[in-house]
Parts: C-alpha cells; structure tokens; sequence
C-alpha cells in the first residue's frame, strides 16, 4: 500500500492533485477506509471547485462561478497551510486585477500564483505569470475575469 502512504502524506502536506492521484491509486488496490475516503473527498473537492467555477465563468454564470471560487477558499482555508491551489485561485483576482486598470498590481498577483506553482511542481499556474500583462484594450478577457 505504499500508494495509500504517499497519499496520506499529500493530504498531509496539501499537495491535492498527489493526493488524489495517489488516493486514488491505492482505492484501486484495495477499497479505502473511511477516513482515508474523506481524504480522497477533500483533495478532489478543491481542484474540483476551481475548474467547476472556470466553466462556468466561461458560460457567463458569473454569481455561480464566484460561489464555487469561495467554496474553494473555504476548503483551503479550512486546512490552513499554503498549497498550489492557492495559486489558482489568485488567477482569477489577477485578471479582474488587470480588467480594472491595474496592470502592476495584476502582475504581482500572477507573479504569486507562478511562485507557488513553481513551489509545488505544478505548471498551470504559473504560466501567467510569465507573461507580463498588458493595458491592451482592442483584446476582451475572457468573460470570468470580469
């Protein structure tokens, strides 16, 4: 069961996509206990919430977007310690960030999302923040950045 142990250590350490993938894992060798199932619940639900509240955003539905993005940052800040989630939600403020005319400020905010995906291993994330954003106004940002 050494996927069960890198699991529990993920959880452990907030690293959620590891902990999914290694929870996982081990559910498939063996049927998880109930706890270990709550583990597998939480850090599925954070990464979850993320991309369910992007897909919407990208529908339109701003207010249902914004509940998942807070549902998300309960779950977080529910477990109290940094993790690479946190950088995606920073995405998001970054971009209203620079929607309302603050192109310095959004750049700092993507700068702390390429940080701690840079921390975690994690490339999402930190792709915006190489990119140094514009005060273009010809281009429209996309609908969830409003």
């Amino acid at each position: 069961m050494e996927s069960l142990e890198r699991g529990r250590s993920s959880f452990d350490r907030h690293v959620w996509g590891d902990a999914y993938a290694q929870l996982s894992a081990a559910d498939g060798e063996e049927p998880l206990g109930p706890e270990d199932l709550r583990r597998l619940a939480v850090a599925a639900a954070v990464r979850c919430a993320f991309w369910l509240a992007l897909e919407l955003f990208n529908r339109g539905e701003m207010a249902r977007g914004g509940g998942w993005l807070a549902r998300a940052q309960r779950l977080l800040d529910d477990y109290g310690q940094e993790c690479v989630e946190q950088g995606y939600l920073l995405l998001p403020l970054a971009l209203r960030t620079l929607e309302s005319g603050d192109p310095v400020g959004a750049r700092e905010t993507f700068l702390r999302a390429t940080d701690l995906g840079g921390r975690y291993g994690e490339p999402w994330p930190t792709t915006p923040g190489r990119t140094p954003p514009t005060t273009n106004t010809t281009s429209k940002p996309p609908p969830w950045a409003m």
